[in-house]
């Protein structure tokens, strides 16, 4: 049974990976039609939290968040989910969108280090070596023939937005929001983003509302694909170890050059190719890695038993 649950762990995180991978198409649609970066968030957070309202509703779950979850959950939401999303799309003003997303990848080695630092994790060569894995292939994937050039704001933003995502994954994976139900958590964050991003946007004048039926359909689409990657990411990491689901979670811009190749006739080099073969090395060694570890647990009460 433990095995089956990390199999599932897996598959649940790589999922939800390839659903976020799918984000920048849909953001392209929603930029197109009257969008901007901010409203975009807002809108799929506001669309997200009606279509879970009704979907609860229907099925007759409770919106109800006992008094010890409140504190995590703002938490996680605000700052760990939110301010993530803002500092990112900030970094973008900075520097090209490839450089800030492979710093903003740096989250599986903070994940890693908050494990082994915070919640007495064992730290082993496997662990380290499928980070800096992950690592070499996000930075192949992403840096063009430009060079890496960086530029100290947008570097910093980007650095923080990997930090705070980190947060949230450590979060869900080890405060009082791991025993909530998924679509639960989801209701709540995406409830505190639209909030966030609404406020956001009247403080910056972006709140842009010349959207095309178009527009608000893509925002209606995107919720829907959030709504099912958060559950999955959530889920998952109640199977597997928190710096497992980062790593199976860098599977997300192997899906969106994929998109950009398939859709939009992006190029697609050698060392492209080279950074998602190291990628899905490091996924299949996260998934071997965790067999690994069921079979030992499995071995273990056999022993404790006999």
């Amino acid at each position: 049974m433990e095995r089956q649950n990390k199999i599932k762990g897996i598959v649940l995180v790589m999922g939800a990976s390839s659903i976020f991978g799918l984000m920048p198409l849909f953001a392209r649609i929603g930029i197109n039609n009257g969008l901007n970066t901010i409203t975009i968030v807002m809108f799929r957070s506001l669309f997200a939290m009606m279509i879970l309202g009704v979907y609860m509703r229907q099925k007759k779950m409770s919106i109800r968040v006992e008094k010890k979850y409140w504190k995590d959950l703002f938490m996680v939401s605000t700052f760990g989910y939110g301010l993530m999303v803002l500092t990112l799309f900030y970094s973008y003003l900075y520097m090209p969108t490839g450089i800030a997303t492979t710093i903003h990848f740096v989250y599986p080695a903070v994940v890693l280090l908050g494990c082994v630092t915070i919640y007495k994790e064992k730290l082993t060569i496997e662990k380290l070596l499928a980070v800096v894995a992950a690592l070499v292939g996000i930075y192949l994937l992403s840096v063009d023939d430009t060079g890496f050039s960086l530029h100290p704001w947008g570097f910093f933003l980007a650095f923080i937005s990997g930090v705070l995502y980190a947060y949230y994954i450590l979060k869900v994976s080890y405060s009082t929001i791991r025993e909530m139900n998924a679509y639960k958590l989801v209701f709540y964050i995406s409830m505190f983003n639209f909030i966030y991003f609404f406020i956001t946007a009247l403080l910056t004048n972006q709140l842009s509302m010349q959207v095309t039926w178009i527009g608000y359909l893509d925002m209606v689409v995107l919720a829907v694909c959030s709504v099912l990657a958060m559950a999955a990411f959530k889920t998952g990491l109640t199977y597997i170890t928190s710096w497992s689901g980062a790593i199976l979670s860098s599977f997300e811009p192997v899906t969106s050059i994929i998109i950009g190749v398939i859709l939009f006739n992006e190029s697609f080099q050698g060392r492209n190719m080279a950074g998602s073969l190291i990628i899905i090395i490091a996924v299949v060694y996260i998934a071997w890695i965790e067999k690994k570890s069921s079979a030992i647990s499995i071995q273990q009460e056999a022993e404790v038993v006999n």
